[in-house]
């Protein structure tokens, strides 16, 4: 049975080797949970065993949503479904900053060039997210496969939850550290059959950077003594190392560089861990959800007042045309006096239309065609539009001035080569071009003249 109810919150934990599923309610910092659910999966290599063991979650909420208690809210109509995912399925890397990451538009296509040039393997359909820390020059990023994101987008879609967090579970549980620190603490996250470390700060929001790639683990030795070369690869690291084990049964006894932090812990130790992070990820860069909020009660208010508004427009309108045939009949019959002839000035006539002539340019795909595509380097600042072609050569087009920046004469010259296979201009000419020495990129600055076609 479905049930409306948007205050309830769903938590969905993508271990390496097992999910965790868990419906509550916040009170306060805590969660009282309402239902738990732990599915292990089949093949911990393959990814199906991910999609198989949600598609069983998402059967049994459907068919029998109350079978662990009688407080078990069941499937729940709206509830907002957050999700952890372990680096066994998504990827996390840091990369150097670059001013192009703050262009938003083109923030991701120059982001998905760079990590393939560095050697990372991207689908075309794969999601890429990135946070930028106060505290360094590098950005974290997140590398999201396509078919994970589908498969969760379908299991909310599924459910009817509002898909509003998607998350990486190493992120949470770097938020925040369990100490005070004036720099960077070394984390280590120890799932089965590999481990990684992370540096993250006490900051909020929380942020993380990966600490080399992840190594095959299979006994405290190997993580003892990644641990040990920490400080040697990475100076200023706050040591002992903090090690997170999530779902290994190792026998830990733990290095005297090490912490063993076995937190969380218990029979749920991936929602534990979701329960008490999530709070201050709200919003964070590295959210791959794509769900947009749901509307709220006052903007349901405002939505209702503008159709209580627009119904007495209509109803005023009706009573005005109505009303407009009597009024009509009711007044005496005006006398029309002859209008004389007026002769028509013919430099007004032209002069109203050229205008008429202006208002009817196709200025939307005009723009288009002169906006670059995104592996070209160009920022048109300036147009002016001119009807002078008119006069000159009858109804060739319209002569537009265009005035261009470039960071390199490279640029500039495949802009303007673009720029001439376009269809609608019929020709273009550089008349002037400029280096800004002012500016500490030294950008080419030119001017183009273009003739549109009608």
């Amino acid at each position: 049975m479905w049930r409306a109810d948007a205050a309830l919150e769903c938590f969905l934990v993508l271990g390496a080797a097992h999910l965790e599923w868990g419906v509550g309610r916040r009170q306060g910092a805590a969660m009282v949970w309402q239902s738990r659910r732990r599915l292990a999966f089949a093949d911990g290599e393959s990814f199906l065993s991910v999609r198989v063991a949600l598609h069983d979650l998402s059967d049994t909420l459907r068919e029998s949503p109350s079978q662990t208690s009688p407080d078990d809210p069941g499937l729940t109509e709206g509830a907002a479904l957050r999700v952890l995912v372990s680096e066994r399925w998504m990827s996390l890397t840091d990369f150097p900053w670059h001013p192009q990451l703050a262009d938003t538009p083109n923030a991701d296509s120059y982001l998905r060039h760079a990590l393939v040039d560095s050697g990372h393997s991207l689908a075309p359909g794969d999601r890429l997210t990135f946070d930028a820390p106060d505290w360094g020059e590098r950005v974290s990023v997140a590398m999201w496969p396509e078919g994970l994101c589908q498969t969760l987008e379908e299991f909310a879609a599924t459910l009817r939850l509002r898909f509003v967090g998607l998350l990486p579970l190493p992120l949470a549980v770097c938020a925040p550290p369990s100490r005070e620190a004036a720099g960077p603490v070394a984390i280590a996250i120890v799932e089965p059959g590999w481990m990684r470390c992370y540096a993250a700060m006490n900051e909020v929001p929380a942020c993380l950077r990966p600490l080399g790639e992840r190594i095959p683990v299979d006994a405290e030795a190997d993580i003892a003594a990644h641990c040990a070369r920490l400080p040697l690869r990475w100076p200023g690291l706050q040591l002992p190392v903090r090690a997170v084990f999530l779902g290994t049964d190792l026998p830990f006894s733990f290095h005297e560089r090490l912490v063993g932090v076995n937190a969380p812990s218990g029979e749920w130790p991936l929602l534990n861990q979701a329960e008490h992070a999530w709070p201050g990820l709200a919003g964070h860069g590295l959210d791959a959800a794509p769900a947009l909020p749901a509307p709220t009660q006052r903007q349901w208010m405002v939505l209702g007042g503008l159709v209580g508004l627009l119904s007495l427009v209509v109803t005023l309108l009706v009573i005005v045309l109505v009303r407009a045939p009597a009024d009509r009949s009711s007044r005496p019959v005006a006398e029309i006096a002859p209008v004389a002839l007026q002769t028509v000035d013919p430099r007004r006539q032209a002069a109203v239309a050229g205008a008429v002539e202006m208002l009817n340019l196709p200025l939307d795909a005009l723009m288009r065609q002169l906006v670059p595509p995104q592996d070209i380097r160009a920022l048109p600042i300036d147009l002016e539009m001119g009807r002078e072609a008119s006069v000159r050569d009858g109804p060739a087009g319209v002569t537009m001035k265009l005035l261009v920046e470039s960071p390199t004469a490279e640029e500039m010259s495949r802009y303007v080569a673009f720029l001439a296979d376009r269809p609608q201009i019929a020709r273009i000419q550089l008349l002037r071009h400029e280096v800004v020495e002012a500016e500490a990129a030294r950008p080419y600055r030119y001017h183009l003249e273009l003739r549109w076609k009608d």
